[in-house]
């Protein structure tokens, strides 16, 4: 399933969303609810690809080492300038993914 391809992908948004008003209204916490629909939707959206989902995991654990990174940095120097590099190096695996092929062929129009 692709992501936002088509209704039913928001149907199934629409669903799991009354589910969360209910909760609210009920005064429930959603933070299970919340963990069993994230790993729902990750599995309707990667459950037919092992590559994704390897992917998807290799991508989680490179944006967790940075956090842990630049809390250590952090501790050692306040400069505002570490905050932009880690900002910048959490985004450069969008950007190659968005146009790394272009970048690496040179496609790129001018």
């Amino acid at each position: 399933m692709l992501p936002f391809s088509g209704l039913f992908f928001f149907y199934i948004l629409f669903i799991f969303f009354i589910g969360a008003i209910i909760l609210g209204i009920l005064g429930k916490p959603l933070k299970w609810y919340g963990f069993f629909v994230n790993l729902f939707m990750l599995w309707l959206i990667f459950g037919n690809s092992k590559k994704n989902i390897i992917i998807l995991l290799m991508f989680l654990t490179g944006e967790l080492a940075l956090v842990e990174i630049y809390i250590h940095i952090r501790k050692h120097f306040n400069n505002r300038w570490i905050l932009w590099i880690m900002i910048l190096f959490s985004i450069l695996p969008l950007i190659l993914t968005k146009w790394g092929e272009q970048l690496i062929h040179r496609h790129v129009a001018l």
